[in-house]
């Protein structure tokens, strides 16, 4: 599915094609034709099944979001389905005047195209923002979830016929696993801002880590609220998610120490392995 296709060397909105007559697709240059209407948001669709085009597998969710984040930008400065013929990219959004390239993702997509877009981008002097579909990258690998992590990525739970939000999620992670996630921030993606240089407190490791990595964020964000103080909720959880890394930190502390003693308990003999043993539960209590 797409928005716009072209008609003979010109590019050509879904809105003002008509019905029953061919168009090419821009990616593939397969035939494609419009369908929608009442029941279902307008769309290009192929006549058959290309053998590799990224247009081909949009949802009408992915254009949902689209036309969503389309709607926020100020008019004349955004446009939908940007080609880029020099790295031969159609970014899903385009905001012109901060050099802005906004790609939704609602399917599952390799480390290896995600590693590419950004490169591709980037080789333009472009950033890129993701924007990811709860349902379908609520978890996901830790290397997957690093290359996301090297530009701003924002969360969405906006379905086909356009309903939803848009936000900034936190999740903790170790060795793959989520083991706490922040609350849900709406975010305005039409506001961003610098990202902070300073904070009065300290941030869990995530925020470090994001704060390290991005000079941009946008109004409502997490680094963005915690900049201005942060709301209740945010400063509660971020407090927590300190605790949480101390202790963890601890209990790997612990089991090094614990991996250690017994070592030199056995080496020792049995006589010192008690005096080791109490001296291990009374550093776990303290």
């Amino acid at each position: 599915m797409q928005l716009f296709a072209d008609d003979h060397g010109k590019l050509i909105d879904v809105r003002e094609a008509r019905y029953k007559r061919d168009y090419s697709c821009r990616e593939c240059s397969a035939k494609v034709r419009r369908r929608g209407g009442f029941k279902r948001q307008l769309h290009f669709y192929h006549l058959e099944r290309p053998s590799n085009c990224r247009s081909y597998g949009k949802s009408e969710t992915h254009l949902a979001i689209q036309r969503r984040l389309y709607a926020l930008l100020p008019k004349g400065e955004a446009h939908l389905e940007r080609a880029f013929p020099e790295v031969r990219r159609i970014a899903d959004l385009f905001w012109e005047r901060h050099g802005l390239v906004f790609e939704v993702q609602c399917s599952s997509i390799s480390e290896e195209e995600v590693r590419a877009r950004n490169r591709d981008y980037e080789s333009l002097g472009l950033t890129i923002v993701w924007i990811l579909h709860i349902k379908r990258f609520s978890r996901i690998g830790e290397s997957l979830r690093a290359l996301f992590a090297q530009n701003c990525t924002y969360y969405t739970t906006i379905d086909a016929m356009g309903r939803g939000a848009l936000f900034d999620e936190i999740a903790e992670r170790e060795g793959g696993w989520v083991y706490g996630r922040s609350p849900r921030l709406n975010v305005r993606l039409d506001r961003p801002k610098p990202t902070p240089l300073q904070f009065t407190h300290p941030l869990p490791r995530p925020l470090t880590s994001r704060l390290a990595k991005s000079s941009l964020c946008f109004e409502g964000d997490a680094l963005d609220l915690l900049r201005s103080g942060g709301r209740p909720a945010l400063l509660q959880w971020t407090q927590d998610a300190l605790e949480r890394e101390r202790q963890r930190q601890l209990a790997r502390w612990l089991f090094t120490v614990k991996n250690c003693l017994s070592k030199t308990a056995k080496a020792l003999g049995a006589p010192y392995a008690s005096l080791l043993d109490h001296l291990l539960r009374l550093a776990s209590k303290n």
